[in-house]
């Protein structure tokens, strides 16, 4: 099989050991591997590239590019719960910092999102003054303003305000679970 110039069964030869055949130019292999395992991605404010960078919405996640990673899985509503935590972010704004190529991101992303529309909190609406959502690059140094401001180092990154001001963050994973854990910085 060919990809980008070189016969794969070939290099394979060469990683087992099995050719005599002198080894070609590592710089041409480092280039062959970023080309197959995809190290070069592209960084835009548009799903329709690799890796997002920007504010975003849900409708970015659920794009071709990145629906696989961000499926929202469904909840048995719990309505107690789903009560405390729409009574308890009632005055609460949050801001997530995601990276979509991010595995952490992909794996804990789509149960928050899950969880804040079951308790009714407006992530997907427009104008949303409450909710923000904000996709970095993978040094976590782009979009560079609200990086900064934030002090945003690790993602996912959920920060919780109450009347402008940060009263907590969740950093990676949740301790408990993310209902838990807002529940706990909240009250």
């Amino acid at each position: 099989m060919l990809y980008g110039g070189w016969n794969v069964a070939i290099l394979d030869q060469f990683h087992n050991g099995q050719t005599d055949a002198p080894m070609p130019n590592k710089t041409i292999l480092l280039l062959f591997a970023c080309t197959v395992f995809g190290a070069g991605k592209l960084h835009a404010q548009s799903s329709t590239d690799t890796v997002l960078v920007g504010p975003c919405s849900r409708a970015d996640l659920h794009a071709p590019a990145f629906k696989r990673h961000f499926q929202e899985p469904e909840l048995l509503h719990d309505g107690e719960r789903s009560n405390a935590l729409a009574e308890a972010l009632d005055h609460t704004s949050l801001i997530l910092f995601l990276g979509t190529w991010c595995e952490d991101s992909r794996d804990h992303v789509p149960l928050l999102l899950a969880e804040l529309e079951t308790a009714h909190f407006p992530i997907g609406e427009t104008d949303n003054t409450r909710w923000s959502m904000i996709c970095v690059d993978e040094s976590k140094t782009k979009p560079a303003k609200a990086v900064s401001e934030r002090s945003v180092e690790y993602v996912p990154t959920l920060i919780v305000l109450q009347n402008g001001k940060e009263v907590g963050r969740i950093v990676e994973t949740p301790r408990i679970g993310w209902t838990e854990d807002l529940l706990e910085l909240v009250r």
